[in-house]
């Protein structure tokens, strides 16, 4: 069985014959300062690995072929099917913060 998860506005794709992939993105790792300075200045939402993790392994168990982790991205993925343009508008904002950043 294939799980798609979507952190944030990357998929990624889980099943149990690889159960070495890790996920970081979006989570609260060991992240750098500067990457954890850019995601305070843009507001983005940090979860606990455990969280993300504890969803994850509840998706598998159920089953489910799709999972959305995270607030706001359950609800951009929402948007992003029926008005793009809004989210492209939204997540435009962060450009110039993003690019002081890399």
């Amino acid at each position: 069985m294939t799980i798609s998860v979507f952190l944030g506005m990357q998929r990624k794709l889980l099943c149990h014959s690889c159960p070495s992939i890790s996920i970081v993105e979006g989570t609260k790792t060991s992240q750098s300062e500067t990457f954890l300075e850019m995601a305070k200045e843009t507001g983005m939402n940090l979860d606990e690995p455990e969280n993300v993790a504890r969803i994850i392994v509840g998706a598998i168990e159920d089953e489910k072929r799709e999972l959305y982790i995270g607030w706001p991205e359950k609800f951009f993925v929402f948007l992003n099917k029926f008005i793009p343009s809004v989210i492209d508008k939204a997540l435009s904002k962060n450009v110039e913060i993003m690019s002081r950043y890399i």
